[in-house]
């Protein structure tokens, strides 16, 4: 069995034909020719093939989502029939264009939904015109002069079938999924248990709401529900920060891929800031990977990234639990311990990055066309001092943890030398010192 796409509009794909050699029709036909032997082979291989029209959709779907597309169309029994010259539809066409699609989500829709050329509209869906009788002995209702063309009757086509693939996320939903972003970054933050214990609470009410287990009463939630609430979360975010990696300037591209696959840092200086809804959205799944604090003063968002370095680097730009690279320079970090400890020959420095700091993030815009996706860069652009975080919190965060661990680890944890001017400030701040 075989199904016949086109994928001109990468946004609207058109499915032009389903089709098997080994259906009923063969069998029958078989049948009448006398060959009951072969046709009983035939009807072996259609109980082996199932529901084959299923099956072939249920492919094209997948195809269609893994490329982004954001709707699929195609045909009704009566624009296919049409389309073949068959002179009138079979029961075949009613399975394959109206009875199977509906039963999966297509829904009918005008012609204009299509994604059809004007060639297509008129073999297949434009319906033949009924030619009348004319009567010269007519009167004229209009002179030459007044007489118009009038436009073509909205019945005079025929419908075709559309699935829409884009996720639809109910306002309430939108609203939650805000509210369990807010409530996840003041537990990332805050070290007071009472606080902490009543917006874990509040977690577990939103969660429930998008039907994960209470995870007070029934243990951590499943893979598949954590899954589910990032789907939910992922199509918020397209919906409120659209963004297209494609849409990238070809000159950030290119130096982007050439950094990604020699290093040089050439390139790397090259690499502008990324902006607007690019920027929002690797800023928002950076703040899901790693943990984030607010600094007290300014009340920016800082990121725990990570950088192997060799001992060079280390002892010229590091000390006394502090980064200090020289301002307008540009290193690479990551938010995964792992990576860093991998790519480093003698050291490894966990600090905490200002969010205005963060310069670039290469899969943001590349993904896996760098080979590097794994990696997870970011591009940081230096022009403060970066305090370092505590040793013995980082070795815990890079056990592997999820965020009901993170929930559940209310103890605060102990400060570096350096974090605790943070904490001072902070106290100074809320007493108005």
């Amino acid at each position: 069995a075989w199904a016949r796409v086109d994928t001109t509009n990468p946004k609207n794909w058109f499915i032009d034909e389903v089709q098997s050699d080994f259906g009923s029709t063969a069998r029958d036909y078989l049948k009448r020719e006398g060959h009951d032997d072969k046709a009983k082979l035939i009807q072996k291989v259609i109980d082996l093939h199932g529901n084959w029209r299923e099956n072939l959709l249920n492919h094209v779907i997948k195809m269609a989502k893994k490329n982004g597309v954001g709707k699929i169309s195609t045909h009704s029994p009566e624009s296919k029939s049409q389309h073949t010259g068959a002179g009138k539809v079979h029961s075949v066409y009613k399975d394959s264009y109206q009875k199977i699609p509906r039963r999966m989500g297509f829904l009918p829709a005008p012609h204009t939904e299509l994604a059809l050329s004007n060639k297509g509209i008129n073999e297949s869906f434009q319906k033949p015109k009924e030619e009348k009788p004319s009567d010269e002995n007519a009167p004229k209702l209009l002179t030459d002069q007044t007489q118009q063309e009038s436009p073509e009757p909205k019945d005079s086509f025929h419908q075709g079938h559309v699935l829409d693939l884009t996720p639809k996320i109910k306002k309430h939903q939108l609203d939650l999924v805000d509210d369990l972003i807010k409530f996840e970054k003041i537990l990332s933050i805050s070290e007071d248990s009472e606080v902490r214990d009543r917006i874990g609470y509040n977690i577990d009410l939103i969660k429930s709401a998008f039907g994960y287990d209470n995870y007070m009463e029934a243990g951590p939630i499943s893979g598949s529900h954590i899954k589910r609430f990032h789907a939910i979360a992922k199509g918020s975010l397209q919906q409120k920060t659209p963004f297209n990696p494609k849409e990238i300037d070809p000159k950030t591209k290119h130096n982007m891929t050439e950094w990604s696959k020699w290093a040089n840092p050439e390139f790397r200086e090259k690499i502008p800031r990324m902006e607007d809804n690019a920027r929002n959205r690797a800023l928002h799944k950076l703040h899901g990977k790693t943990e984030v604090r607010k600094h007290p003063e300014t009340g920016e968002r800082l990121f725990l990234l990570h950088r192997g370095m060799g001992k060079e680097e280390f002892d010229q730009n590091h000390g006394s639990g502090r980064s200090f690279y020289q301002k307008n320079t540009k290193t690479s970090w990551t938010p995964d311990h792992a990576i860093a400890s991998d790519l480093a020959e003698d050291n490894t420095v966990s600090a905490w990055i200002p969010e205005s700091e963060i310069h670039s993030s290469m899969n943001q815009y590349l993904g896996r066309e760098t080979g590097n996706e794994s990696e997870d860069e970011y591009i940081v652009h230096h022009k403060t001092d970066h305090h370092h975080a505590n040793k013995d919190f980082v070795s815990r965060l890079s056990q592997p943890t999820s965020v009901h661990h993170r929930i559940n680890t209310r103890k605060p944890q102990k400060l570096a030398a350096s974090e605790k001017h943070l904490q001072r400030l902070e106290i100074l701040k809320k007493s108005g010192k």
